[in-house]
């Protein structure tokens, strides 16, 4: 388990949304380096241990900020405008996109049959999405040197 804790914190750390404790409020590094623990398969960074016990207490609770936070900060750079499973394209009779947290990352959906169809292979759409991001930066940075 170790091993897979620590492959999940490599994976995440990129992309958890927080500079303070999640619990206390405090500076990530106010006590030393932060504490990373691994709940039910995502990552989620503490101040000290003592705020591990706190958040045992309401998980759901402190996962709602993480996951409101890794909306405000994903959003505005998500590479997709359609439904990363079905392809669906957001808005007119589909909608506002559903906004899903996985793995600290934002994945936008167009109904929730699609969440059931992402959870059975989670990997292969965040690969989607990587690509889609490869793209995006892609294309800006190349836009950014025309003359």
């Amino acid at each position: 388990l170790e091993k897979i804790d620590a492959a999940i914190v490599k994976e995440q750390t990129p992309y958890y949304p927080m500079k303070t404790c999640v619990v206390s409020g405090e500076k990530l590094d106010s006590m030393d380096a932060p504490i990373d623990y691994v709940y039910q398969n995502r990552l989620v960074r503490f101040c000290c241990k003592g705020c591990i016990k706190k958040f045992e207490a309401d998980p759901a609770k402190y996962l709602a900020e993480i996951d409101k936070k890794v909306i405000a900060e994903q959003k505005a750079s998500y590479p997709l405008t359609t439904c990363v499973t079905s392809g669906e394209k957001f808005g007119g009779d589909m909608g506002d996109p559903i906004e899903y947290v996985f793995a600290n990352r934002l994945v936008r959906l167009c109904c929730k049959g699609c969440k059931k169809d992402f959870l059975k292979d989670p990997a292969k759409y965040l690969a989607k999405l990587d690509e889609a991001g490869s793209a995006t930066k892609s294309a800006d940075a190349h836009g950014a040197h025309k003359h």
